[in-house]
């Protein structure tokens, strides 16, 4: 019986997000590595650039994330050569 109640507290037991391996900021694109934040959004864990990316990416999470966990890559260029998210510069 404990065997049970220990197996069943470790199934429903919330499971860490696997670690951020991107290597750009999902809100701007910036370089990042393990030294950057790192931010969970509904399960995936993202590495940014700065505080604003994270207000940014988890205030509006679909505009920069797929529904899968991806990256949009939202910064790219939008056919006028200007960056989608000109607010701040590093």
């Amino acid at each position: 019986m404990l065997n049970l109640l220990l197996s069943l507290a470790l199934a429903t037991a919330p499971q860490a997000p696997p670690p951020a391996t991107s290597t750009e900021c999902p809100v701007l694109g910036e370089k990042v590595t393990e030294k950057n934040q790192t931010v969970t959004i509904k399960g995936h864990s993202y590495r940014i650039c700065c505080a604003p990316c994270e207000d940014r990416l988890r205030s509006e999470p679909k505009r920069y994330l797929d529904d899968d966990g991806s990256i949009k890559r939202a910064w790219e260029p939008s056919g006028y050569g200007q960056k989608i998210e000109p607010f701040h510069h590093h």
